[in-house]
């Protein structure tokens, strides 16, 4: 599997995790200065983020990738 498989699989893989609250999956995945940008604006840390899955405030249920660029 070259590079850029290999990010897509993981790509993939963290998206799978969030649906299923996989908190720990989550976890290996990201770095540990990880911090998501909502399309919002609102910026948060892991470990927020983490909370906001578990406790429901944040919800996926599904995701689809018609296409996965570089840009």
């Amino acid at each position: 599997m070259n590079d850029r498989e290999q990010i897509e699989e993981l790509y993939r893989t963290y998206w799978h995790c969030m649906i299923n609250k996989d908190i720990a999956g989550m976890d290996r995945i990201m770095a540990d200065d990880y911090e998501l940008r909502h399309m919002t604006g609102l910026r948060q840390p892991k470990q927020d983020f983490f909370r906001s899955v578990t406790s429901g405030e944040l919800n996926y249920y599904s995701a689809k990738h018609d296409e996965i660029s570089e840009d």
